[in-house]
C-alpha cells in the first residue's frame, strides 16, 4: 500500500496495547475519540492532523470537537471539513513531544470554530478532493471548509515515489477523472526575499494562491521554468494553495493510462542559480527554476485512531477498512479484496458486529473480508449491539489498492475465494438474491481460484440456495463446469452423495445436453466407486448409440468395463469405435485439421468465463496453462500427437495444476482412447489420482492393464507404478504379488526384473 493510504488512517481499529483511558474529563460530551500521534510535525505550528469517523456516531448532532491531553491540558484545535457520512477533519496544536495520545471529546453543543489563516495553526499538506465534477468554481468552494458533500475527502499528501514532492497526480483514493482539487500546502522559503514561482500545469486547469495572493503567471523566458512570477515570501512558512481541475474521464496517472498528473511547482530563491541536466548528454543547461524539494514542505503530524466510547459504555460502531489485493485483468474490471475490522478494544465483551452491504446482505463478526469493484467508493453499514446499547454506522469504503495479486501464488488466489466464501454466506436467504449483482468479472476471478476439494463446501452452498440466479447469470457450460467441479472429489470421499448431486442437477437445471454429460457422470460413479458393472453398462448403452460426443464417451467406459472384466479384445474394439467417431466429428466440424478440436475446446474451458477476456493477464491461471502447452511443444498445426498430450498433462501435474490436468486427461481420452492400450494413458491418469490422492481409483485400471497387455513399452512403468498403489492398499497385496509374478515372467530379461523380484522377497 502507498504511504499515503496507510497514513489516512481512516476509521482505524483500536491499537493493540492503548493506553489505559483516563477518567472523562468533559461531562458535556457524550463520545470521545482516543487518538494516538503517529508522525510528528516538522514545524511544531503545523500542528497534528486527524480524520474522525461519523458515519452516524454523533447522532447526526454537527461536530464541536474539544481536544485534550490525558493529563487535562486542552488543546486550541480547528475544523476543516465535514460531513455527516465520512466524518470530520480536525487540525491540533502540537503537545509536545512528551505527550504520545489525545483524547478527542464531542460536545452536545456550541459553536463548530473552522480553521483560518489567523488561527495560528498552519496545517500541511493536504490534499482535498471531490470527484464528478469539473470546473474551478467547484475546486474554489472546498477552501472555504465547512460542510462538505459526502463524496469530498481531504488526505495527507505524500509524494509517490518518483513523483515531484509538490505535485497534484490525482485522487488519492484511486476514483477516477473528472474531479477537482484543493492542496493546502505550507512551503519552507530559506530567505525572505523575492521567489521567482512557476506552476506546471500537465492536464486542466490550475489557480496558485501564495499568502492570499494569487499567481498571475507570464512566461518571460523560453527555457524550463520560464512561465511564472516573482511574489514576496517572508522567511519560514508560506501558504501555498492550488485549486486545481480535472477534466476527462478513466484513471488518472498509471503505467495504464500513459497518463502524467495535472500539474507540480517549482521555484528559484532569490540570487540563486538554477542549472538543469541536459537530455541526451553529460553536461547541464541554465533553468529559471527547479521542483520544490520534499524538505521545503512543511508537513502537520498524523494522528490516527485508537478507539472511540461513550460516556456511558455502550458499543461504538466504528472500523478499519484495509484494501489488501488487487486483482486486475486486461480487459476486465478491476477488483479489491478488502479487510473490514470493527472496533472492539473498548466496546463490552458481549458486543456483536454484523455488517450490512448496499446489497442486503449481512455478514457477522468484528472481522471479516469482502471484494469490491476496484478504484471505486462503496458504502458498508456497521452494528455494535451489547447489553448496554446499539450503535449503527454507514461510512464510505475507498477500495483503491496498489498491491497487485499473483494468481501463481496460492495464498493471493485463496484470499480471493476466502472472501468469496464470506460473501456466499452473506447472501443467504437475501432477497433478490444478491448473487445476481455479480459482476462477469466477479464470476470470472471465482472460476480462476476455486481450488478443489477446498471449495466443496462453497459449492453446495452455491447450488442449493442460488440455482436461480446461477440460471440467470451463467451459462450451461458454466453451470456444467461448477458442477463437475463439486462432483469431483466427492466420488472419492463419499460416492452415494456424488450421486444425489448428479439426480439434484438433472432433476434442477433440466438442460437436454448436460443431462447426457451427467448420465454419463453417473455411469462413471457406479462403475468405478461402487464396481457396479451391469449398472453402469445399462446406463452407457443407449448413450453410446448415434453420432455424439456422448456416444463416444460411452463408448469408451464400456470399453473400460471390458478390461475391467478382462476382455481385452472386446475392449479395444469400443475403444477403436470410440477413436473412430471421435475422427469423424473433428472432420465434420470443420475443414480446419486444428479447429474444432475436442481437446482444444476443453482447455480454452478451463476457466469457462475467461473465454470472455482473451487478453488475460500474464500471471493469469489460462495463460499459465496455454506456457505449459506451448513448452510442452503439443499446439501444432495439425492433428494432436498422443505424445504431446502425454507431455501436457504431466507438465499441468508437476505445476501442481491437477484440475487442468484432468480436463487435458479427458480432452486426451476422448480423442485417442486407444492410449489406454497402445500408449501411456493409464499411467498418466493414474499418476493424477496418486496425486491426488485416491489410489483406490488408480489401482483397478492398472492391475487390469498389467494383467492383459502383454507386449508394451510401458508395461514396466505400469507395474511400478501398481507397486507403489498397492502400499498406500494394504488389501491389495495378495492381487499385487499375482499381478507381479505374471509381469516378471514376461519381463525376465528387463532392467525392471530385479525390482520385481525385491518385491516378490518382501512384498
Amino acid at each position: 500500500m502507498h504511504s499515503f493510504l496507510a497514513a489516512i488512517g481512516c476509521f482505524a481499529l483500536g491499537l493493540a496495547g492503548v493506553e489505559a483511558a483516563s477518567p472523562w474529563q468533559v461531562s458535556k460530551a457524550k463520545t470521545r475519540y482516543l487518538l494516538s500521534l503517529d508522525k510528528k510535525p516538522t514545524h511544531a505550528e503545523c500542528g497534528y492532523f486527524g480524520l474522525l469517523p461519523d458515519g452516524g456516531i454523533l447522532g447526526g448532532r454537527p461536530p464541536v470537537p474539544q481536544v485534550m491531553t490525558p493529563d487535562g491540558k486542552t488543546l486550541q484545535s480547528r475544523l476543516l471539513w465535514n460531513n455527516t457520512v465520512r466524518g470530520f477533519e480536525v487540525v491540533f496544536e502540537d503537545p509536545g513531544s512528551s505527550v504520545s495520545m489525545v483524547e478527542v471529546y464531542m460536545l452536545d453543543s456550541g459553536k463548530q470554530e473552522y480553521w483560518t489563516p489567523d488561527s495560528g495553526l498552519k496545517p500541511s499538506a493536504i490534499l482535498c478532493a471531490r470527484p464528478g465534477v469539473d470546473s474551478i468554481e467547484e475546486a474554489r468552494s472546498l477552501a472555504k471548509l465547512g460542510k462538505v458533500p459526502d463524496n469530498v475527502t481531504a488526505d495527507p499528501h505524500y509524494p509517490m515515489e518518483g513523483a515531484v514532492p509538490f505535485s497534484i497526480g490525482g485522487d488519492l483514493r484511486g476514483r477516477p477523472m473528472p474531479g477537482v482539487f484543493y492542496f493546502l500546502t505550507h512551503v519552507v522559503a530559506p530567505s525572505s526575499g523575492k521567489y521567482w514561482i512557476a506552476p506546471f500545469q500537465q492536464n486542466g486547469q490550475t489557480i496558485t494562491v501564495i499568502n492570499g495572493q494569487e499567481l498571475k503567471p507570464e512566461k518571460t523566458s523560453k527555457v524550463w521554468g520560464g512561465n511564472g512570477a516573482h511574489i514576496e515570501l517572508e522567511k519560514g512558512l508560506n501558504r501555498v494553495e492550488v485549486f486545481q481541475t480535472a477534466p476527462g474521464t478513466g484513471p488518472y496517472s498509471t503505467k495504464r493510462s500513459g497518463k502524467s498528473g495535472l500539474m507540480f511547482l517549482t521555484w528559484k530563491p532569490p540570487g540563486a542559480t538554477i542549472k538543469r541536466a541536459s537530455p541526451g548528454t553529460q553536461g547541464t543547461v541554465k533553468a529559471e527554476s527547479r521542483n520544490i524539494g520534499d524538505d521545503e514542505i512543511a508537513r502537520s503530524g498524523l494522528a490516527s485512531l485508537a478507539s472511540i466510547e461513550r460516556m456511558d459504555g455502550a458499543p461504538v460502531a466504528s472500523a478499519e477498512i484495509e484494501p489488501k489485493l488487487l486483482f486486475w485483468f486486461e480487459g476486465e474490471d478491476a477488483l479489491s479484496v478488502c479487510a473490514l475490522k470493527a472496533q472492539t478494544s473498548t466496546n463490552p465483551p458481549d458486543t456483536q458486529y454484523t455488517w450490512i452491504f448496499p446489497d442486503k446482505s449481512t455478514a457477522q463478526g468484528p472481522e471479516i473480508d469482502w471484494v469490491f469493484p476496484g478504484f471505486t467508493d462503496a458504502s458498508v453499514t456497521l452494528v455494535a449491539k451489547s447489553a448496554k446499547g446499539v450503535s449503527k454506522v454507514t461510512f464510505p469504503v475507498s477500495t483503491a489498492c496498489y498491491v497487485g495479486a499473483d494468481m501463481n501464488v496460492l495464498a493471493d488466489r485463496s484470499a480471493f475465494l476466502d472472501a468469496a466464501k464470506t460473501m456466499l454466506g452473506a447472501a443467504g436467504g437475501v432477497q433478490p438474491d444478491p448473487l445476481v449483482g455479480w459482476s462477469p468479472t466477479f464470476w470470472n476471478m471465482l472460476f480462476r481460484t476455486l481450488e478443489p476439494p477446498h471449495d466443496t463446501e462453497f459449492l453446495e452452498s452455491l447450488f442449493k440456495l442460488h440455482t436461480s440466479a446461477l440460471s440467470r447469470k451463467l451459462t450451461a457450460s458454466q453451470i456444467g463446469w461448477l458442477q463437475d467441479r463439486l462432483i469431483a472429489p466427492l466420488i472419492a470421499s463419499d460416492p452415494d452423495a456424488a450421486l444425489k448431486w448428479v439426480e439434484f442437477f438433472k432433476t434442477t437445471f433440466r438442460d437436454p445436453a448436460r443431462s447426457s454429460e451427467l448420465k454419463l457422470k453417473e455411469a462413471e460413479i457406479v462403475l468405478h466407486a461402487k464396481s457396479d458393472f451391469p449398472k453402469a453398462t445399462a446406463i452407457l448403452t443407449p448413450l453410446s448409440a448415434g453420432k455424439t460426443p456422448f456416444a463416444g464417451k460411452a463408448l469408451v467406459r464400456l470399453g473400460d468395463i471390458a478390461l475391467l472384466q478382462g476382455k481385452l479384445n472386446e475392449a479395444t474394439s469400443y475403444y477403436a469405435q470410440a477413436q473412430g467417431l471421435a475422427k469423424s466429428l473433428r472432420n465434420a466440424a470443420s475443414s480446419d485439421p486444428t479447429s474444432g478440436l475436442v481437446y482444444d475446446q476443453a482447455l480454452n474451458e478451463v476457466t469457462p468465463a475467461e473465454k470472455e477476456s482473451s487478453q488475460s493477464s500474464s500471471t493469469g491461471l489460462a495463460a499459465r496453462v496455454r506456457e505449459a502447452q506451448d513448452r510442452a511443444g503439443q499446439r501444432k498445426s495439425g492433428a494432436l500427437q498422443e505424445v504431446s498430450l502425454s507431455e501436457n498433462v504431466r507438465t499441468l501435474m508437476k505445476g501442481g495444476y491437477l484440475p487442468e490436468a484432468a480436463e487435458a486427461l479427458e480432452a486426451w481420452e476422448t480423442e485417442f482412447p486407444l492410449s489406454k492400450i497402445s500408449g501411456d494413458y493409464i499411467l498418466r491418469e493414474s499418476e493424477w489420482h496418486m496425486r491426488s490422492k485416491n489410489p483406490g481409483r488408480a489401482y483397478p485400471m492398472l492391475a487390469a492393464y498389467c494383467r492383459q497387455v502383454d507386449a508394451s513399452s510401458f508395461l514396466p512403468d505400469a507395474v511400478s507404478q501398481l507397486i507403489e498403489c498397492s502400499q498406500a492398499l494394504p488389501t491389495t497385496k495378495p492381487m499385487t504379488t499375482e499381478i507381479v509374478k505374471g509381469v516378471l515372467g514376461r519381463l525376465k530379461y528387463h532392467p525392471v526384473a530385479p525390482k520385481l523380484e525385491a518385491y516378490l522377497k518382501n512384498p
